[in-house]
C-alpha cells in the first residue's frame, strides 16, 4: 500500500511525498508528482514546473523513522525523579534543590508510563510554580544571583511576583505544524490557569509563562532587513527567478541547502541568466556559476560598497526608482547628523502622504504612530525649494503630489549639498545619496581588493553586470549573519539593489531564504495559540473567528538563556553598572525549559556554558522529540512524539519561499 505525507523539516520546502509500505514498514519513499493539481479554496491551481519536489534526505526519511535513536517511549532521569518523589527538597535559603538530583548528563534514564510521566511533569510545575511566587520566590531568585531588573518581568499589575514566569517553552520552527508545533505556545498562554491556581488571583491579575523565539535564535533573521523595511525578512517565489536577469548567490550553498528546488537554477542556466556567488570556498553552487568572488569571510559590506561606488562613478544607477522609492534624496543635517524634518524649515511646502490601506469600514489597517509619521525634506529645483515628504508619499503619488506644486521628478535634487535656512539659521546639508557618494569614496576596489581578497578587475566587472541587468535576485542566506554587525552586511546589499531599481519587482529583490518565519501568514493562528484559558470554546463546530482570545504569556528572546541566563549589563570605568538590555526585552529567570522539535543544546553556540553554568538552576527541563538528540541528553524529561510520516490529525504549513 501507499500513502502521501508532507516532508516539512526547517528546509522551508513542504514537499508531498509518497511511501510505500510492506508488512506495515516503510520500504521506499519517492516523488508524488503531484504538485500540479494543489488547487487553494478560490480556485487557484499550481504548474507543473515546480516537479520534480523532494531531496535526497526525503527519499531515505524511513531511516531516520526506524533508527536506533528513535524515541519510542517517555523516559525520565533517574536524579530528577527520586527529587520529585521526595518532594521537592530545598535549600531554604537560596531555594535552590541539592546538586545529587541533577546530574545531568551523567544520570541513568528511566523508563515510565504515560500516566507516570504526566503525574511527575504536573507536579513539578506546580512545585516551581508555588516555590517562585511572591516575596519568598523573589527572595530565592536573588539569593540565586538574578540580578532585581529579571525579577520585574514576573510581577504582575500589582507588583506581585508570579512563579510561572520562570518558565520557558518553544515550539521548535512553529510555523512547520501550525496546531502540532505550536502547542507549547497555547500551553505557555494557558499557565495563567496555573497561576491563578497558586496565587489565587483572577483573570484579570494572572499572568502566563514565556515563550521563545525561533527564527532570531538561529541566526536566520537577517538583521539588516528589518532595519531597512521594517520586515523580518522578505523573500520572493523561487519561480520569480526566472523573470531575473542575474543572479547573485552570497552566505548560502543554495545547490546543497536548497535541494528540493533544483529546477529554478537549473532553468536559470539553461536559459543562459548570469549567476555569479560570492563564497570564501569552493561549493557545488559555484560550480554552477558563470564566475565566482572568492571572498574574505565577513567582508561583503566592503564588497558591497565598492560596488556600489563603481555604479555611482559610472552613472549605473536608475535615478527615477530611487526618488520614487529610496530615502536617497532626503537631506541630513551635517551639524547633528540627524535627518532634516520639515517642521525646521520655515516656508517647506508638505506633500499629502500616500493613502492607506483601509478596512471595508474605512478605518486604516495600520496607522503609524504620531512620531514615525514625521517628514523629511528633499531638494527641488537646484535647491531653491524644499519639500516635506512623509514615508508614505511615494511612487507615482509622488509624482502626482509633485505635479501640484509644479514639479517633475527630475527637479528632485538626487546628488544634492548645499545650505538651508530653518528656524533658527543656515544649515548646511547633504542628499543621503549624496553621503554614499562620499563614503563610497574610500571603498575604491583597489583598496577593498586588499581588505576582500576579491581583485579589482574583479569587482568593476561585478558591478557592470549588475548595472547592465534588468532584474537582479539577491540571494543572500544565513551565512551573512554569522558576524559582529552582521547589520551592515544586510544593509550593504540593500544599498545596491535599491540603486538599480531591484527591490520589490518581478525578478528583483533582496531575499534570504534562511529558516521559515512569518507564522502571522496564518491570520487565524491566535484561536490556535492564544484562546483565553478562562474563557474557552468548547464547541467543535464553532467558527475560528469567534474564539475569543487573549495573551497571558509574553515572548523572550532565547539568546539570553544563552548568554548565561542573563540581561546584558555591564560595569563600566566612568558610569559604573550599566543595563543595556531595555525592560521590554528584559529575561526572566528560567526554571523550567520545554521544547519540543528543537535540539538547542546541540544547535547552540558556546553550549559548554550552557551546560556547566545554565543548566544547574533549571529544575525542569523538557525535551519532545522523536529522535534522541543533545537537548534529550541533558534533559530531565523525554517525551516521544510522531516523525513527519506519523500525523495523529491534519496539520497545517507554509513556506515563505
Amino acid at each position: 500500500r501507499t500513502f502521501t505525507f508532507v516532508c516539512a523539516p526547517n528546509d522551508t520546502h513542504n514537499c508531498r511525498l509518497k511511501a510505500f509500505v510492506r508488512n506495515d514498514v516503510i520500504v521506499r519513499i519517492e516523488q508524488a508528482y503531484d504538485v500540479d493539481g494543489y488547487t487553494d479554496l478560490q480556485g487557484n491551481k499550481t504548474t507543473a514546473t515546480w516537479h520534480p519536489r523532494g531531496c535526497l534526505k526525503g527519499y531515505t526519511y524511513m531511516r531516520r523513522v526506524y533508527n536506533k535513536y528513535r524515541v519510542k517511549y517517555p523516559t525520565v532521569r533517574k536524579g530528577w525523579k527520586d527529587w520529585v518523589e521526595a518532594d521537592f527538597p530545598r535549600d531554604q535559603a537560596t531555594g535552590r534543590p541539592p546538586k545529587k538530583y541533577f546530574r545531568r548528563g551523567e544520570d541513568e534514564w528511566v523508563r515510565v508510563s504515560w500516566d507516570q510521566i504526566d503525574e511527575l511533569v504536573a507536579k513539578a510545575l506546580m512545585n516551581i510554580a508555588e516555590s517562585y511566587s511572591g516575596p519568598k520566590g523573589a527572595r530565592w531568585l536573588g539569593a540565586q544571583g538574578y540580578p532585581s531588573e529579571m525579577i520585574e518581568p514576573m510581577k504582575d499589575a500589582d507588583g506581585k511576583v508570579a512563579g510561572v514566569r520562570t518558565m520557558k517553552f518553544r515550539g521548535g520552527m512553529a510555523f512547520l505544524g501550525a496546531t502540532r508545533l505550536t502547542g507549547l505556545y497555547r500551553f505557555s498562554n494557558m499557565m495563567a490557569l496555573l497561576d491563578h491556581h497558586v496565587r489565587k488571583v483572577g483573570p484579570d491579575k494572572a499572568l502566563g509563562a514565556r515563550s521563545w523565539d525561533n527564527y532570531a535564535w538561529h541566526t536566520d533573521l537577517p538583521p539588516g532587513h528589518a532595519m531597512v523595511h521594517g520586515t523580518q525578512t522578505f523573500d520572493q517565489e523561487f519561480h520569480d527567478f526566472d523573470n531575473a536577469d542575474m543572479l547573485i548567490i552570497s552566505g548560502l550553498n543554495l545547490v546543497e541547502n536548497k535541494m528540493a528546488d533544483p529546477i529554478w537554477w537549473h532553468m536559470a542556466i539553461e536559459r543562459k541568466k548570469k549567476i555569479v556567488v560570492i563564497a570564501p570556498e569552493h561549493s557545488p553552487t559555484v560550480t554552477k556559476s558563470d564566475y565566482w568572488l572568492q571572498i574574505r569571510p565577513g567582508t561583503d559590506a566592503a564588497l558591497m560598497l565598492a560596488t556600489a561606488g563603481v555604479l555611482i562613478r559610472r552613472k549605473l544607477y536608475k535615478s527615477d526608482y530611487i526618488k520614487k522609492f529610496t530615502d536617497m534624496p532626503m537631506l541630513i543635517r551635517m551639524d547633528n547628523l540627524k535627518m532634516l524634518r520639515a517642521g525646521e524649515v520655515p516656508g517647506a511646502a508638505v506633500m499629502e502622504p500616500g493613502l492607506q490601506y483601509t478596512y471595508d469600514d474605512g478605518k486604516p489597517v495600520q496607522k503609524d504612530a504620531e512620531k514615525y509619521a514625521v517628514n523629511g525634506v528633499v531638494a527641488a529645483s537646484g535647491g531653491r525649494k524644499f519639500l516635506g515628504v512623509s514615508r508614505n508619499c511615494m511612487g507615482e503619488h509622488l509624482v502626482t503630489q509633485l505635479g501640484k506644486q509644479n514639479l517633475a521628478l527630475a527637479d528632485v535634487e538626487l546628488d544634492f549639498a548645499g545650505e538651508v535656512t530653518t528656524a533658527t539659521g543656515k544649515v548646511a546639508v547633504k542628499s543621503i545619496f549624496r553621503l554614499y557618494r562620499d563614503l563610497t569614496a574610500h571603498y575604491t576596489p583597489e583598496s577593498v581588493a586588499e581588505i576582500t581578497g576579491v581583485p579589482a578587475e574583479m569587482i568593476r566587472q561585478f558591478a557592470e553586470d549588475i548595472g547592465a541587468s534588468g532584474a537582479v535576485s539577491f540571494i543572500c542566506g544565513m551565512g551573512l549573519n554569522m558576524y559582529f554587525h552582521n547589520d551592515l552586511i544586510n544593509r550593504s546589499y540593500f544599498v545596491v539593489a535599491s540603486l538599480t531599481g531591484n527591490v520589490g519587482k518581478p525578478g528583483g529583490n533582496v531575499s534570504s531564504y534562511a529558516g521559515n518565519y512569518k507564522a502571522p501568514v496564518f491570520n487565524g493562528l491566535p484561536s490556535y495559540v492564544a484562546e483565553d484559558p478562562f474563557n474557552q470554546t468548547l464547541d467543535p463546530d464553532v467558527d475560528g473567528r469567534k474564539v475569543k482570545k487573549k495573551s497571558y504569556m509574553r515572548f523572550e528572546s532565547i539568546h539570553f538563556w544563552a548568554h548565561g541566563d542573563r540581561p546584558l549589563i555591564v560595569n563600566t570605568p566612568k558610569q559604573g553598572r550599566v543595563v543595556l538590555t531595555e525592560a521590554g526585552h528584559m529575561p526572566s529567570p528560567s526554571k523550567v525549559v520545554w521544547t519540543n522539535n528543537a535540539n538547542q543544546i546541540g544547535n547552540a553556540k558556546w553550549a559548554y556554558d550552557i551546560i556547566k553554568n545554565v543548566l544547574p538552576y533549571h529544575e525542569l527541563h523538557v525535551a519532545t522529540d522523536y529522535e534522541w538528540s543533545m537537548n534529550c541528553e541533558y534533559a530531565d524529561v523525554v517525551f516521544p512524539v510522531d516523525s513527519w510520516v506519523e500525523f495523529s490529525h491534519p496539520d497545517m504549513t507554509a513556506s515563505c519561499t
